[in-house]
């Protein structure tokens, strides 16, 4: 086992895939070094004592203090480890996957709601013509009722297991 300096990206909360025996290497070959040798400021490089028998380097995850790297998967052996960061990865990839589904269903039901608008004011002036209220809430119902595919369209999203179940997903045909 050595100290190595290892680079975590911040951002995409990971570990470069390479161990550095400096600091000035690990700055020179990380995302943005520039000329005074000083890497993008979404890395941080930490020390990690790493033996490559023990620890899989892609595991690696920054403590709950952001101070230090840590294994969650430390005394399972190298296949095992591979193997839960491919599911951590697959489930990280699902849920940003599921949130931007749900996003495009919010914004499809918002686009459908609006163009309901003229039919509101339409109900509206046929109410007063007929002395009721029938032709609004029949178009408020038509709302309430994108309201209610908008929601189950979430409950769908939220079911989805794997990647091809979320990439076949396809958020217009809930409407």
């Amino acid at each position: 086992m050595a100290i190595k300096k290892i680079g975590y990206d911040k951002i995409n909360k990971t570990v470069c895939g390479i161990t550095f025996d400096t600091e000035l290497q690990a700055k020179t070959h990380l995302p943005g070094a520039g000329p005074a040798d000083e890497c993008d400021s979404n890395w941080v490089i930490l020390d990690f004592d790493h033996d490559p028998t023990v620890d899989y380097l892609t595991a690696l995850e920054l403590n709950a203090d952001g101070t230090a790297l840590v294994n969650p998967f430390a005394g399972k052996t190298i296949d095992e480890q591979v193997a839960l960061v491919e599911k951590r990865d697959s489930d990280t990839k699902i849920k940003k996957l599921k949130g931007q589904l749900k996003h495009q269903v919010k914004i499809i039901a918002k686009d459908k709601i609006q163009e309901l608008k003229w039919k509101i004011d339409r109900a509206k002036d046929i109410d007063a013509l007929n002395g009721n209220n029938d032709a609004l809430r029949a178009a408020y119902q038509e709302r309430e009722d994108i309201r209610v595919k908008s929601n189950a369209a979430d409950t769908a999203i939220e079911a989805l297991a794997t990647l091809d179940e979320v990439y076949a997903y396809d958020p217009k045909k809930a409407f």
